[in-house]
């Protein structure tokens, strides 16, 4: 699909929609940065008569990945939501978004679209605001030399080092993993 003059991968799983008020699901991938394939286990919907449809957010998986921070905003993958809906004639359907993507998904619905009959949002937090102060609480809970560690790097702007992902590990294997 053309979008800002870059391209954005989909796939649809099914041929369409075999009864009347089958609508297809649009899934909204994590993120950002992540892409569509972890959502596949999804595809299996598509056998109740429904179509399933994946994309690569642009900057991710399989679309174009332009090197163009100016890019990375909300409002960007707001109207990209709306571009694939349009070239792929989504006129009604349902909408899901896991993680980033129900994040997403919430800030498209807030744009009043026509036609989305429901919107399953996984895994998302709904106020970044109240998500960073838990995160920052759960952190306060990891050993002393491991904060240490996460806040030298944050503040040096080197967490790109494995010291620093190592640190991140720990956090991880505790609250992500």
């Amino acid at each position: 699909i053309d979008f800002r003059g870059y391209k954005v991968w989909y796939s649809c799983i099914g041929e369409g929609e075999e009864l009347p008020g089958k609508l297809p699901l649009l899934c909204l991938h994590g993120g950002p940065g992540a892409s569509h394939d972890y959502l596949e286990s999804l595809a299996a919907v598509a056998k109740r008569g429904r179509r399933v449809i994946f994309y690569d957010q642009l900057g991710c998986g399989n679309s174009d990945q332009p090197d163009n921070p100016s890019l990375w905003n909300v409002q960007l993958f707001v109207e990209e939501v709306d571009v694939v809906r349009h070239a792929l004639g989504l006129d009604r359907l349902h909408l899901l978004g896991q993680s980033w993507g129900g994040m997403l998904a919430m800030e498209y619905a807030l744009t009043q679209p026509v036609g989305v009959a429901s919107l399953t949002v996984a895994s998302s937090p709904a106020s970044m605001i109240q998500w960073v102060a838990e995160a920052n609480r759960l952190r306060e809970g990891l050993p002393r030399d491991v904060q240490a560690i996460l806040q030298r790097h944050e503040t040096a702007g080197t967490t790109n080092s494995s010291e620093y992902q190592s640190a991140v590990m720990e956090f991880y294997r505790l609250h992500v993993i």
